[in-house]
């Protein structure tokens, strides 16, 4: 009977630590992420910008060829000079995954993903 009630005991204190380790941190929505972007040959580096849901973004961001960079979604667009660094300021606020397209100069008609935003929930534990 003792060993029966301690079996118990033992797995209802590793589900309640369980519980309260799984439970989503209060400072999430409240990071700061910086990144350095390089879009070369019409691809990205990094190819998947990962950030949480509330997150301020600053974006530095350089091109190989002249155009527009746009992040859809969030009504950024910038246009973009050879030789130049822009930076861009951007919180992400609704999770999701968002395209990072560019508007070639030379095909100002030709939209081309070059990479992704990808906000996550910060309220799931896992």
């Amino acid at each position: 009977m003792n060993r029966g009630l301690m079996i118990i005991a033992l797995f209802l204190a590793v589900g309640i630590g369980m519980y309260y380790y799984l439970q989503p941190t209060g400072s999430a929505g409240t990071s700061d992420a910086a990144f350095d972007i390089t879009v070369q040959y019409r691809r990205m580096e990094p190819p998947v910008l990962n950030v949480p849901a509330g997150a301020s973004l600053k974006l530095e961001v350089r091109t190989d060829e002249e155009g527009v960079f746009r992040i859809d979604g969030f009504g950024v667009s910038e246009t973009m000079v050879l030789g130049r660094a822009v930076e861009l300021d951007v919180t992400a606020s609704t999770p999701g995954t968002y395209p990072i397209t560019m508007y070639p100069a030379s095909a100002p008609r030709q939209k081309i993903q070059v990479g992704s935003l990808e906000v996550k929930d910060s309220n799931r534990a896992w």
